[in-house]
């Protein structure tokens, strides 16, 4: 049984960072709600129907891979917001292959 979006950010707010989770939906909706016709990601403008697209169908486990990997981040970020978005966005691509080095890594 799948989970809906409200159950999804009830269990977020329950196990991260609120503040955190809420700056990420507010980005998410401001997306979602541009007029804008390409939406900037890493310094490339995407049609805002793909991206909007993209965003609409991350959940829980997305949202929850972005907080960790912002957490284990050590570099500066100038732009925190574009930052989060081209994340966000990249997230659904690159999470499975994420976990998988992580548990493939021997330390």
């Amino acid at each position: 049984m799948e989970s809906s979006p409200e159950q999804d950010y009830e269990t977020l707010l329950c196990s991260q960072d609120a503040d955190q989770v809420d700056e990420i939906v507010e980005i998410i909706q401001e997306v979602v709600c541009s007029p804008k016709e390409h939406i900037r990601i890493n310094s490339t403008d995407i049609e805002s129907k793909t991206v909007k697209e993209r965003l609409l169908n991350l959940n829980q486990t997305h949202i929850e891979y972005v907080i960790h990997s912002l957490n284990q981040n050590t570099t500066q970020v100038k732009n925190i917001k574009a930052y989060l978005l081209t994340m966000l966005y990249n997230s659904k691509s690159t999470i499975s292959n994420y976990y998988a080095a992580r548990v493939s890594h021997v330390t």
